[in-house]
């Protein structure tokens, strides 16, 4: 298929092609996919579907280097995930990111996948914080830690 020609439908139906080929390289294929502007949209719908530690590594690998856009879509598919492999790379790019929305979507996440080292700078956000940062620290929880907070 000419990369012109692949509409979002036929790039989901080719890459789903390709994973079922490359079973034993579904994690890498898909980190490839999430990295190339013609087959990332297509990508992030695997994300949530294949299970497993390495899918979640080689993902979570690529957060980094993605457009913001694409960033945002990962960390919801991440997020949906709920697998705490990601946490490093969530709390990695919210500390490193200055893109407002990015922040937000890694804030969302971070209360999903995150641990505790985590949960100290959701609870930083939380309180010294301003805006949207800070009433989505404090919205957040600790989902899946056993406790939650209020601010």
């Amino acid at each position: 298929v000419e990369r012109e020609k692949c509409t979002p439908p036929l790039c989901i139906a080719v890459l789903r092609g390709i994973l079922l080929c490359e079973k034993n390289n579904i994690a890498q294929t898909l980190s490839d996919a999430l990295n190339d502007s013609y087959t990332a949209s297509a990508a992030l719908r695997f994300v949530r579907d294949i299970p497993g530690e390495e899918m979640t590594r080689s993902t979570a690998s690529v957060l980094d280097k993605l457009a913001p856009e694409s960033q945002i879509s990962l960390l919801a598919a991440l997020e949906d995930r709920g697998d705490a492999l990601a946490g490093t790379a969530v709390l990695a790019l919210l500390r490193k990111s200055d893109n407002a929305a990015v922040r937000l979507a890694a804030i969302r996440a971070l209360a999903r996948v995150g641990g505790p080292t985590s949960a100290e700078s959701l609870a930083h956000i939380a309180a010294s914080a301003a805006g949207d940062e800070r009433t989505a620290a404090r919205s957040s929880g600790w989902n899946g830690w056993g406790s939650s907070w209020s601010g």
